[in-house]
């Protein structure tokens, strides 16, 4: 078992490569590796080149045109071709001998489903063996060459293939209830046509098209272009439509005796061929023309996680609550559109009986939901621009809401209308149809213009393999069972009500819920939406900070505050506005005297600190404070006995304090006197605690004060009920009062008053942190005020969202320039993130300008620990000790030295010694355990382990730390539960997953499959050291599945290559994939891999000398037997 004191040091590896590697369980890696990583670490990114692009057409550059218009064209040409395919299906299929409307809830969920399941199953392995362009044509051929042969040799052949007799006898065998089942079986050949059209709209309208097209534009181009490249695909639904009429004419004029629909089919099928074939020369060309240009721009990626199959992206996608919200959006649309276009169609057919009238009237009804979409689509930037994303996303199921309510009420309650309908010319029937039909208009229009893009646009800030088998889960499968979800729901409602019409109003009602879930999925994934705009934004600023004159490093004097905003169309834009200071350091100097009259010195500290933080201003420093919402306005109009009882609180004789102050007037005078009890209350705590257990043991020893100081506190805070100036300061006692009880809703609520009353008060803002749900930003109500950004980017830190808060930091530092606080936040975020070199340097920074600064330097000294800085720690624990030698930082720090030096008795005399200075102090508990380890003394290192965690839950080094003392002691029960609470804190650390692999694995438990479930999440996390790697290889050969085991050793082998490794896992992995190889009859990587085995010595020699007999042995038996089969 190695250190645990090593691991304490680092976090989860985000951005530059670790300067000391470490393996699970916090192994080291061997030297020269480590310098390898640390050069790695120091090296910069190319930066990008400077040239601006050039303007064309309309301002908008050259290639961005090259690429918009066969965009557009594509769109075009499979519109077209959707739009014929979809009127001829349900014509198809509605109009058939034995068929109807009831047909279509069956073919949905037990033909289409499944063809969509099997269809994504097959394109994601396609997907992880051939090209992204291969894939592309593997996938739409198939549909051009089905429904050509389907007008030319599938229907003439209909009455010789189709089961007419059989599925006669069964209808009068099993009745009516069964009809559409039968019905699919008696025209299996329409069905299976209407399956290819379905699979259509779904495969290469929203994999195939929008997958290529987000690959191809960036969030700029798509946010412009989106809306509005689709209006010229959208004039497709208007000639598609004209198509379908004219055909469905022709037929009419027909001579007696030719079959008309056979012949209209063909004509609309050879369109659609001619269509299948421009979009595979559009695609063609833009893989030659555009995607190198695009690939060329885009910047270095990294290096791809390993390929998953199918079932485990499902995993994967199944828990992003992004991902979620998407498919909610997609099954929704599905399950509404369905429960009212198959009753729609019904009526269609009840009105139009004859193929040739019903396909006319679906030729209309194309042609005007193409000229609605047309209009929608000039609307739809307008309705982006104006409303932006979220709005756009919740029109669709709007208008389908409205238009369903008003098409049910009129299918429901004709009655009365009739006469009304006769003196208009229409019968109930054809009202019904034409109201259906507007309601089925308006509700694709709306999808096509604003549904269709803003579900696009949702993909696009994603990674490229959610992207990818996020599409295709969503596209493919979540698009069917939309419909299929629809179509089940009807065929319950048909078999219990009997018909179609019966279920009527059941399904008005299930339509509402179905769409307020739709409203909210929107409303939440608008939201993450947002975020992650947010994200993609910081990362460009990070990349495009050298550009800018405003992004410097931490240090530099500011003129121009970053500020994030939404724009008008719905996206994150960043500004550059100049700040005005004036405000921010009239508070703060009023803070620094309101709280240090008070005795709150850690805040006023603070306060002062960021006053110091903000740029010259040129104003006077000797400035007079003000009163402010203090009670006190200059000395003279304090009391004497105010001014005896502060000096007795800094003098630390608390309870004379309070004795002074007990009959004295004033909020000043009050939160003194009740602070001035808490305090004595806390030491007496503290010395009953040290007498009762000793610096290192437990005792329920509780403040004896709080009684009391409740009971008043909430007598002066009902009070100040509804106040005009509340005192903050006596809400924060409160709130500390209420915590120390445990009542932390309440606590929190009274905090949270604290603030609002009181902003500049830091200490509150602390009490609030500690009591702060994970999710902050939805679960308070926080006061909108600038010290809301200081909280944030603290609570980040402290909940381990390193990279949120480095944003949030990066913000505050244009405002605070000068701030030590946010510079030493920034090097404690840059050190959880591993990012040691960054950290370091700013560190040096804090000393460079304060060289006696003592907070943070315990960090500083993990830094330097975790580096082996021998003389760079000393230099650092020798002057902590001459500036303050009795600080509980120095004691760290000082401890950190003796323990680089392998002195861990003397680490753990000056951990205590800490310890006995600030019982509190979380570091000091948690390096004392690592200590313990050390020194081989697990129950001593699971007390401080414990220790720490009741101080803090949120420590996942503490629980790390138990879980490896449990491992220890051979109690891998113990240590999984303890692992899995630090997986829980830090779910993308490899190194939690690995460690609970490993329990998993323990000969005690053997839950190998669970231990693999692991090491999969490891990978998934980037796990650098390779550890999960080399452990599912190696699992994957126990279980004797030979493929996956060569997948892992494979990618392991290429690990060590890339380090230059010689070790024992090198000749493993050659060892594996030689016999693998041979076994496969791959012989020439067989010999290849053998010949690299042959230069290690020992027994490896002599495995590779018998392994490259047996590759000959086959090798020339294969060549005889194929000799003997030439002969």
């Amino acid at each position: 078992m190695a250190s645990p004191r090593v691991f304490s040091q680092l976090s989860q590896p985000l951005q530059s490569a670790p300067v000391k590697g470490l393996g699970a369980h916090g192994l080291a890696q061997p030297r020269h590796l480590r310098a390898r990583q640390r050069q790695t670490a120091t090296q910069s990114t190319a930066a990008a080149g400077d040239t601006a692009p050039s303007k064309g057409f309309l301002g908008i550059e050259a290639f961005t045109w090259q690429k918009i218009i066969p965009l557009g064209a594509m769109f075009f040409c499979i519109l077209f071709n959707y739009t014929i395919l979809r009127d001829t299906k349900d014509v198809l299929v509605v109009t058939a001998p034995g068929s109807g409307a009831e047909i279509i809830p069956f073919l949905k969920t037990w033909v289409n489903l499944p063809m969509a399941i099997g269809f994504t199953v097959i394109y994601a392995k396609l997907a992880n063996i051939v090209s992204t362009e291969a894939l592309f044509y593997v996938c739409i051929l198939p549909f051009v060459a089905f429904f050509g042969s389907f007008a030319f040799i599938l229907y003439p052949m209909r009455d010789a293939l189709h089961p007419t007799k059989f599925c006669e006898d069964l209808l009068v065998k099993w009745g009516a209830r069964f009809g559409g089942p039968i019905a699919i079986l008696r025209n299996w050949t329409f069905c299976l046509f209407y399956v290819m059209a379905e699979l259509w709209g779904s495969v290469v309208v929203s994999l195939l098209f929008w997958g290529f097209a987000n690959q191809i534009t960036s969030v700029d181009e798509a946010k412009t272009f989106y809306p509005l490249f689709g209006l010229g695909a959208n004039v497709a639904l208007i000639f598609s439509g004209r198509a379908v009429k004219y055909f469905s004419e022709v037929r009419s004029r027909l001579p007696d005796g030719v079959d008309g629909w056979g012949y209209s089919l063909k004509g609309m099928m050879g369109m659609v061929v001619i269509g299948g074939f421009l979009i595979t020369a559009i695609y063609w060309g833009l893989q030659r023309t555009v995607v190198p240009k695009v690939k060329a721009g885009q910047p270095k990626k990294k290096k791809q996680k390993m390929k998953l199959g199918m079932g485990e992206s499902f995993k994967v996608l199944a828990s992003k609550q992004y991902i979620r919200d998407l498919a909610m959006l997609v099954v929704a649309y599905g399950i509404s559109i369905n429960l009212v276009e198959v009753t729609w169609k019904s009526k269609i057919k009840a009105q139009f009986p004859n193929p040739n009238d019903y396909s006319s009237f679906m030729g209309d009804f194309s042609t005007a939901t193409g000229a609605v979409t047309f209009t929608m689509m000039i609307l739809s930037r307008w309705i982006f621009k104006k409303f932006g994303w979220g709005v756009a996303a919740l029109i669709t199921p709007t208008v389908l809401l409205i238009t369903g309510i008003l098409f049910f009420a009129l299918v429901l309650g004709s009655g009365p209308l009739t006469p009304w309908l006769a003196g208009i010319g229409l019968t109930p029937l054809m009202a019904a149809v034409l109201v259906g039909a507007a309601q089925n208009v308006f509700s694709k229009s709306s999808k096509y213009s604003l549904f269709d893009p803003c579900k696009e646009m949702a993909y696009i800030p994603l990674d490229q393999e959610t992207q990818l088998k996020g599409k295709a889960a969503i596209d493919v499968v979540c698009n069917p069972l939309g419909k299929s979800g629809g179509a089940f729901i009807q065929q319950i409602m048909i078999v219990s009500f009997g018909s179609l019409a019966a279920s009527t109003p059941y399904l008005g009602v299930i339509l509402l819920g179905i769409v307020l879930v739709w409203m909210s999925a929107a409303k939440s994934l608008n939201k993450q939406f947002t975020e992650l705009q947010v994200q993609e934004m910081q990362a460009k600023l990070a990349e495009s900070k050298a550009s800018l004159p405003e992004q410097e490093t931490f240090g530099a004097t500011r003129k121009f505050k970053l500020t994030s905003t939404m724009n008008a169309e719905g996206f994150i834009e960043t500004k550059y506005v100049p700040l005005d200071d004036a405000q921010k350091r009239e508070e703060l100097r009023s803070a620094v005297v309101d709280c240090r009259n008070r005795g709150l010195h850690q805040a006023a500290k603070w306060a002062s600190e960021q006053l110091a933080g903000l740029p010259a201003a040129g104003l006077p420093s000797e400035r007079r404070v003000g009163a402010r919402g203090s009670g006190l306005s200059s000395a003279e109009e304090e009391s004497d006995s105010l001014l005896l009882a502060r000096t007795l609180f800094d003098a630390k004789e608390y309870r004379r304090a309070a004795a002074v102050l007990k009959d004295v007037v004033g909020r000043a005078a009050l939160f003194l006197h009740l602070y001035s009890l808490y305090v004595a209350g806390e030491r007496r705590k503290e010395d009953e605690r040290k007498e009762l257990a000793g610096p290192l043991g437990r005792a329920d020893v509780r403040n004896g004060q709080l009684d009391e100081l409740e009971m008043r506190l909430h007598e002066e805070c009902v009070k100040m009920q509804g106040a005009m100036q509340p005192d903050g300061f006596l809400f924060y006692l409160y709130g500390c009062v209420l915590a120390d009880r445990e009542r932390k809703d309440e606590a929190r609520k009274i905090l949270l008053e604290a603030c609002a009353a009181y902003p500049c008060n830091w200490s509150a803002w602390q009490a609030l942190q500690g009591l702060s749900p994970p999710d902050v930003q939805t679960g308070m109500a926080l006061p909108q005020h600038w010290m809301r950004d200081f909280f944030l980017a603290s609570l980040c830190l402290d909940l381990q969202h390193n990279e949120e808060a480095l944003g949030r930091l990066q913000k505050l530092q244009q405002a605070f320039p000068e701030s030590d606080w946010v510079m030493n936040q920034a090097a404690t975020a840059q050190y959880n993130l591993r990012n040691f070199d960054e950290a370091q340097a700013l560190f040096e920074e804090l000393r460079r300008r304060d060289p006696d600064r003592l907070e943070g330097m315990d960090t500083y000294s993990n830094i330097l620990y975790v580096k082996e800085q021998y003389v760079e720690l000393s230099h650092l624990a020798h002057r902590a000790a001459v500036s303050e030698k009795y600080r509980p930082e120095t004691c760290c720090i000082i401890g950190n030295y003796y323990s680089l030096r392998g002195h861990h008795e003397k680490a753990v005399t000056y951990f205590r010694r800490a310890l006995r200075l600030n019982y509190r102090y979380l570091s000091a508990w948690t390096l004392m355990g690592h200590e313990y380890v050390e020194m081989k003394s697990p129950p001593a290192a699971i007390e401080a382990y414990r220790r720490a965690v009741d101080l803090n839950p949120r420590d996942y080094r503490a629980w790390y730390g138990l879980g490896q003392t449990y491992e220890l002691l051979n109690m891998p029960n113990y240590a999984l539960y303890y692992f899995r609470r630090a997986t829980q804190l830090r779910p993308s650390d490899a190194r939690m997953w690995c460690a609970m692999g490993q329990c998993h694995e323990h000969e005690q438990l053997g839950q190998i499959e669970a231990a693999i479930r692991c090491y999969h999440r490891a990978v998934d996390h980037n796990d650098r050291e390779g550890i999960a790697v080399h452990k599912l290889a190696k699992l994957y050969k126990e279980l004797a599945d030979t493929d996956r085991a060569a997948q892992f050793y494979t990618f392991h082998l290429k690990r060590l290559d890339e380090e230059q490794s010689q070790g024992q896992d090198v000749a493993e992995a050659l060892e594996f994939l030689a016999t693998w190889n041979k076994d496969i009859g791959v012989y020439d990587e067989a010999e290849a891999l053998t010949a690299r085995l042959m230069d290690f010595g020992g027994p490896h020699r002599d495995a590779a000398k018998g392994l490259m007999r047996e590759i000959r042995t086959a090798r020339l038996a294969k060549l005889g037997a194929t000799e003997i089969l030439g002969m």
